[in-house]
C-alpha cells in the first residue's frame, strides 16, 4: 500500500503483490513530476505525517486514543464515519469557534436543549404548580414511565431504520416502511391488550416479557440471514416482508405497554394500583436491563489492507 496527496485529497494505492524497490522509485518519480506528495510508501521508516504515523504505529489502538480526532475504523454499531469528534470534545466543538461557521453537532445539541426546555415548561411545569390536585397520584413515576416508553420507541425505530436501509435500498423507503409498520404493530398490540382481565394481568405480563426477550434474540440471530436471502427479491416483496415482520415483532413488544399504559392506566385507578403492585413485585424478585460500512477514514483503509493482503 502507498499513499500520495495532492492538495487536500489523499489517494491510496493498493497492489496484490508487494511493492518492489523499482515500483517505489517509479512512484516517487511520477509523484514529483505531477506535483504529488508521497505520504507513505513501502519501506518507509520515518513518520512525518499522520498517515505514516498510523501505518507505522506499533499499537494502532494507542494511536486512536491519543489522536485529537476519532479516527478509529467504523463498524455497524458506529457507522458514522463523518463524525470524528470525540465524546470529551462534543461541547467544545459544538459551541466553540466552529459554531460561527455552522456545524451539525451545534445544531443537534441546540435542538436538544430547546426540546428539553419546552418539555420542562409545558409538561413538568404545569404538574409542579398543580398543588393539591395531583397529590398522591405519583405523577413523577408515571411521567418517567411514559418518558422511557417514548425513548424506547425512538431507539428501536432508529435501529430498525438503519438495519433495513440495505434491504429496501434507500433511506426514504426504510423510514416510510419502518415507521408505518411500527405504528401498525403498536396499534394492534394496544387493541389486543385491552382485552386482558385483572385476574390474568400478572400472568400476561410475564408472558409478554418472555416474548420481548424471544423477539430480541430473533432479531439478533435470524434477521441478518433473512435480509441476506431476501435482498434479491422484488422491491414489493421486500417491502411486504418488512411490513409483516416488523408489525409482528413490535406488536409483541407493545402488547402490554401501549395498550394498558395508553388507555386503561390513566382511566382506571384500581387497575393502575394493581399494575403498579405487579411491577413492584416483579422488580423486587428479579432485576434486568434493556437492551461493512465503507468509509474514507484512513484507519478503515489501512485495516482493510491488512486483512486483504
Amino acid at each position: 500500500m502507498a499513499i500520495v496527496q495532492q492538495d487536500r485529497v489523499a489517494t491510496f494505492l493498493f497492489k496484490k503483490t508487494p511493492f518492489t524497490p523499482d515500483d517505489v522509485e517509479q512512484l516517487r518519480r511520477t509523484s514529483a513530476n505531477l506535483g504529488f506528495t508521497v505520504l507513505y510508501a513501502p519501506g518507509q521508516r520515518d513518520a512525518t505525517n499522520d498517515y505514516a504515523k498510523l501505518v507505522l504505529a506499533p499499537d494502532r489502538f494507542a494511536f486512536y486514543e491519543s489522536y485529537h480526532h476519532d479516527v478509529a475504523p467504523t463498524t455497524d454499531n458506529r457507522p458514522f464515519f463523518f463524525h470524528t469528534t470525540k465524546i470529551k470534545d462534543q461541547f467544545q466543538t459544538a459551541f466553540g469557534r466552529s459554531m460561527l461557521f455552522g456545524n451539525g453537532l451545534s445544531a443537534l445539541m441546540t435542538l436538544m436543549a430547546i426540546s428539553a426546555a419546552f418539555v420542562t415548561l409545558f409538561v413538568v411545569g404545569p404538574l409542579l404548580v398543580s398543588g393539591s390536585e395531583l397529590r398522591g397520584s405519583q405523577w413523577p413515576l408515571w411521567l418517567g414511565y411514559f418518558g422511557m416508553l417514548g425513548a424506547g420507541f425512538m431507539l428501536i425505530e432508529v435501529a430498525l431504520l438503519q438495519r433495513f436501509v440495505l434491504l429496501l435500498g434507500h433511506p426514504v423507503y426504510s423510514l416510510t416502511v419502518t415507521l408505518f409498520s411500527v405504528l401498525l404493530g403498536t396499534g394492534i398490540g394496544s387493541l389486543i391488550s385491552r382485552r386482558v382481565s385483572d385476574a390474568s394481568l400478572l400472568r400476561t405480563l410475564q408472558l409478554v416479557l418472555l416474548g420481548i426477550v424471544g423477539v430480541a434474540f430473533l432479531a439478533i440471530f435470524a434477521l441478518p440471514p433473512i435480509i441476506r436471502s431476501s435482498i434479491s427479491a422484488s422491491h414489493a416483496a421486500r417491502i411486504a416482508l418488512c411490513c409483516v415482520g416488523l408489525s409482528v415483532m413490535v406488536k409483541h413488544h407493545r402488547y402490554f405497554h401501549v395498550g394498558d399504559g395508553g388507555h386503561q392506566l390513566l382511566d382506571d385507578g384500581d387497575r393502575r394500583r394493581r399494575l403498579a403492585g405487579c411491577l413492584a413485585s416483579q422488580g423486587r424478585r428479579r432485576a434486568g436491563r434493556p437492551t461493512a460500512v465503507v468509509s474514507p477514514r484512513a484507519a478503515d483503509v489501512v485495516g482493510t489492507a491488512d486483512r486483504l493482503y
